[in-house]
């Protein structure tokens, strides 16, 4: 409820404020980029902070008889406006030590000044520029109430910076601009804030100098000013606190020098070099010069360029907040059945809407079986009298948290008891985080406490939106229920991602039906070994690859199948044919970076991506363990292969295993049961098991480490050491 609050307030006040925020971003884009551009040429000296007052206006008396004021920007320019030797009038900036007229001074272009002008007011005076106040009170509200999002999502403040699940575009980037944009727009909305009230509602105090003169007058009546580099005071203030200096019209005595520095005023004497006056300035004062550089860049190059990523940042953030809230919004269930008849009730929880997806797609195949099956969110949980089924989707938002759609359905679960059904619940998350998919754990054992209901399938948890293990879930169902889902990937995917061309480098050699044969493959796509290829024989079903990266080249290893389409496709393309494909990232099956030890188990189809892994190895101590059917002549080109990688340093050993060979006839278990206590101590010491290749060669692999390792394979799993892309 507390994060559904904050959404709430969060959405109301980007949708209130989205068009000025708009406004405000575009023109300040522009404001903060003029501040840049202002910066060049610079005409500000080195060593600004160690010249003394007193030395610069020694220097410039020397080439300006007359000088009525010299003040410093907030870029550190000198300006003068003096008149020179030749009774020309100067005003430009120059160099404080010794005059030299460095460039003119330059106005604003019109066209700057006019979108200063909208953007402090809409060019409604007064009135214009208490609404942008109030605008940028809604940016620090509405900054405050994404930072309170981001906590809740992330966990807590510690893992304010920790990685945030890629749920989709608009949702992730949102978030991780949101980090590192926070404390920007923070200042940017707290500065325009303070300005507007500081205008408006703070009471101005005069600056005002009382000064009696009459000792001056007769002490100093018709002597000669005392030399500058006497005075004392202007010897104790440098450059870099002056903001200006207005000089002594005549040689009278009530004509002063008035000093005017970040924090205060002085009247300075000509004739005795005192401080006849000195009044500080109010601290709001103050406080508004420096929230005017923050919220406007002018005193900094690098600060500006903060404040145009922050606006282009801000334009991004109303963009994919829309995107975000419309995706939510735009879902619209359309049930063939109602609530009260449905015998399948598929209950959802989804925060971007990848759940849904799933959930919708396991919906139409249950109707299409003719099942009155029905679909809500989770937190439309009600009394379903006539089902006999409920199957839950749901996510885990953040770390730990349940979906804005599902946050009160725990609640409602012992609210609205059902008659005697059977529940399953699959979970989606990412392992990114500790907490990975525990609302959906929370959710399966409130169901295990409710007496009327069953449990039919244990839970299933999905890691990133994986299609492979959610097909685990499917096939487990499958073996379970009389109504048989759709196995094939196809079914559960997207709309497809564009396909890129490749080129066939090397040839099949004549495989026999059911062995294996290797394929290589040139692009120029960033991929690694883990990775997937995909490819769309008959331009309809996908097909999965594991692939490994060797020598620069993508290397395949696949089975030939009688009626394989993929297989079949594969084999018979000849050397420089080109093909279409992509290739999917597989990050949760990349080479650990931080293992010291990895032991790597396949048979023959799976040995792709470990062929690129040990190619592409620089530092971990890498074992092989690889089951094939027979002894080949494939096999000699593996062995030549590993014998060159073991002579390289980046393959420690490998073991061969051939099921359909009278000698060394075996599986790969048991060469894991040989070498039970070096897995053991590979374990024991961090290291990796990673394994790729048939399903049922990984249950076999899963079920000795469950009977033979201290752990389970459930544990290593979770803790990372035991990886897997089986099929």
């Amino acid at each position: 409820m507390i994060s559904s609050l904050w959404r709430y307030i969060h959405l109301v006040l980007a949708i209130i404020a989205s068009l000025f925020f708009a406004l405000a971003a575009l023109t300040g884009i522009i404001i903060a980029v003029n501040n840049i551009d202002r910066h060049y040429p610079s005409y500000k000296i080195e060593n600004f902070d160690q010249i003394t007052l007193a030395q610069s206006i020694e220097g410039l008396k020397q080439h300006y008889p007359e000088i009525t004021s010299l003040s410093f920007d907030h870029r550190g320019f000198a300006t003068i406006k003096a008149v020179d030797s030749d009774g020309n009038e100067i005003n430009a900036h120059i160099n404080p030590l010794n005059g030299k007229v460095l460039g003119q001074v330059k106005n604003k272009p019109p066209f700057v000044k006019k979108i200063i002008s909208l953007h402090r007011s809409l060019e409604m005076e007064k009135t214009g520029r208490i609404i942008m106040g109030i605008i940028a009170l809604f940016l620090v509200m509405s900054a405050l109430s994404g930072l309170i999002l981001i906590l809740k999502k992330q966990n807590g403040i510690r893992n304010f910076f920790k990685k945030s699940i890629k749920d989709n575009f608009s949702s992730y980037y949102h978030t991780i601009f949101g980090k590192w944009l926070l404390i920007p727009l923070l200042i940017i909305g707290i500065t325009g804030v303070y300005l507007v009230y500081n205008r408006f509602f703070i009471e101005k105090e005069k600056i005002a100098h009382t000064i009696d003169y009459t000792e001056e007058e007769e002490k100093y009546e018709g002597e000669e000013p005392m030399p500058v580099k006497e005075i004392v005071i202007l010897n104790q203030i440098t450059l870099n606190e002056v903001l200006s200096v207005e000089f002594p019209f005549d040689t009278f005595v009530e004509d002063t020098y008035l000093v005017k520095l970040k924090d205060r005023e002085l009247v300075v004497s000509q004739f005795s070099g005192k401080v006849l006056s000195e009044v500080k300035y109010p601290l709001t004062q103050r406080l508004a010069r420096v929230c005017q550089d923050l919220h406007t860049g002018r005193a900094s190059v690098w600060w500006a360029m903060v404040l145009v990523i922050s606006c282009i940042g801000l334009l991004f953030f109303i963009y994919t907040g829309f995107r975000i809230t419309f995706a939510r919004k735009s879902v619209k269930i359309v049930n063939k059945y109602s609530s009260q008849e449905a015998q399948y009730v598929i209950l959802y929880g989804s925060e971007g809407g990848n759940t849904l997806f799933f959930a919708e797609k396991i919906l139409s195949q249950l109707l299409s079986s003719g099942k009155k099956a029905y679909l809500e969110s989770l937190n439309q949980y009600k009394r379903y009298p006539q089902a006999t089924h409920l199957l839950i989707f749901t996510s885990t938002y953040g770390v730990g948290n349940p979906p804005s759609n599902a946050d009160r359905f725990i609640s409602l679960l012992g609210e609205y008891p059902q008659d005697s059904v059977f529940y399953s619940v699959v979970g989606f998350g990412s392992r990114v985080y500790p907490d990975f998919c525990q609302f959906a754990s929370e959710v399966n054992q409130a169901f295990s406490k409710q007496p009327w209901a069953k449990e039919y399938l244990p839970l299933y948890t999905i890691n990133e939106q994986s299609l492979e293990e959610f097909l685990i879930w499917v096939k487990a169902w499958n073996a379970q229920s009389e109504i048989l889902l759709s196995e094939e990937n196809s079914t559960y995917q997207r709309e497809r991602a564009p396909l890129y061309s490749m080129r066939v480098l090397h040839s099949v050699k004549e495989t026999a039906i059911g062995e294996i044969f290797t394929l290589q493959l040139q692009t120029n796509k960033k991929y690694t070994s883990g990775d997937l290829l995909a490819i769309y024989p008959d331009d309809k079903q996908e097909r999965l690859y594991s692939i490994g990266k060797v020598g620069g080249k993508l290397q395949l290893t696949v089975k030939l199948h009688e009626q394989g389409i993929g297989s079949n496709y594969l084999y018979n393309l000849q050397k420089g044919q080109k093909i279409k494909a992509r290739i999917i990232s597989n990050p949760l099956f990349h080479m650990p970076k931080n293992a010291k030890k990895v032991i790597l188990i396949s048979c023959g189809t799976g040995i792709a991506p470990f062929l690129g892994m040990i190619d592409q190895n620089k530092h971990t101590k890498i074992y092989l363990y690889v089951g094939f059917r027979y002894n080949n002549e494939i096999i000699k080109e593996y062995k030549s292969f590993f014998d060159e990688q073991i002579e390289k340093g980046k393959l420690r050993s490998y073991h061969f295993i051939f099921s359909r060979e009278q000698e060394n006839k075996g599986y790969v278990t048991d060469l894991l049961k040989r070498d039970i206590a070096f897995v053991k101590d590979t374990l024991d010491a961090g290291g990796v098991i990673m394994i790729c290749g048939m399903l049922s060669m990984y249950k076999d692999v899963a079920q000795w480490i469950d009977e033979s390792m201290p752990f389970s394979s459930e544990y290593y799993k979770a803790n990372r050491q035991f990886l897997a892309d089986c099929y």
